[in-house]
């Protein structure tokens, strides 16, 4: 089973959250468990854009019907996941290491579910200003979420 968490730098969190803030993100597969959390280079990365960024990737991977790779690296960090398609699963890899190898419908599920847990905890504390001053880090983050909300309205396997 897939699982992926995300978390804030303990420095980053107080009463108000912005875009650049930096935290980590754990992968953990039947195979692996990857995570940019305390490491050496420091892989810490700007948490909310790479989400959305994560998001968007594996849109793109899942709606792309030639199986071409896909590869995301966290913002400012050289954490990376890579997703390769086979006949029959997705193969799911952290900095190079295989984590697991799942169904699209669980790489979304399993992908929607942990923004979500992670959105519900830090989403209270979000700078969101006013129309024209707030964050748009997390306009641009609840739009990713949106898009990819809609392949699990999809026939994923």
């Amino acid at each position: 089973m897939l699982i992926l968490k995300f978390e804030l730098n303990a420095d980053e969190i107080g009463e108000q959250i912005h875009g650049l803030s930096m935290g980590h993100i754990t992968i953990k597969g039947q195979f692996a468990t990857v995570t940019s959390k305390d490491r050496s280079p420091d892989q810490a990365m700007m948490i909310f854009i790479s989400i959305s960024d994560l998001l968007w990737d594996i849109r793109k991977f899942i709606l792309n019907k030639r199986n071409t790779p896909v590869r995301f690296v966290g913002a400012d960090s050289s954490f990376s996941i890579r997703l390769l398609a086979t006949n029959e699963y997705t193969v799911v890899f952290a900095n190079g290491i295989q984590i697991d190898r799942v169904s699209q419908g669980e790489l979304v599920r399993a992908s929607f579910n942990s923004v979500n847990e992670f959105m519900s905890a830090y989403s209270s504390n979000f700078d969101r200003g006013g129309a024209d001053s707030g964050d748009r880090v997390f306009a641009d983050l609840y739009d990713a979420l949106e898009e990819f909300k809609e392949l699990l309205e999809g026939n994923l396997n």
